[in-house]
């Protein structure tokens, strides 16, 4: 079993196809439609790897990410924004659209020796 990843997005067509790729990579993915949805999760688990839509209903990526940051163990988790062209995003980033091989280079990049 590989890494768990979550994935943090309120575009169903686009979260189901970053599960479906990531599931075939072999990872455990977890996913949630906006930051109130993830932090529940969050509760439970602690991923491998977040993927992060910066603009999602109820809670945005920012509002998220600054209540990951906050907690100690999930601190250290690596984030990866998922933006729309021309939305800044801190650290990491895939632009929508984005393309499969992007995706999966950005994942290995942080679940290669975990």
């Amino acid at each position: 079993m590989r890494t768990v990843v979550l994935v943090v997005e309120d575009d169903e067509d686009i979260r189901g196809l970053v599960e479906q790729v990531l599931r075939e990579e072999g990872h455990t993915v977890m996913c949630a439609a906006d930051g109130v949805e993830a932090l529940n999760i969050l509760k439970q688990i602690v991923p491998g790897l977040i993927l992060l839509d910066n603009s999602m209903p109820r809670m945005d990526g920012k509002g998220l990410r600054s209540a990951i940051q906050s907690q100690r163990k999930l601190a250290r988790v690596p984030i990866v924004s998922i933006s729309a062209s021309g939305d800044p995003s801190p650290g990491p980033g895939l632009q929508k659209p984005f393309g499969i091989e992007d995706l999966l280079g950005m994942v290995r990049r942080y679940t290669s020796d975990r």
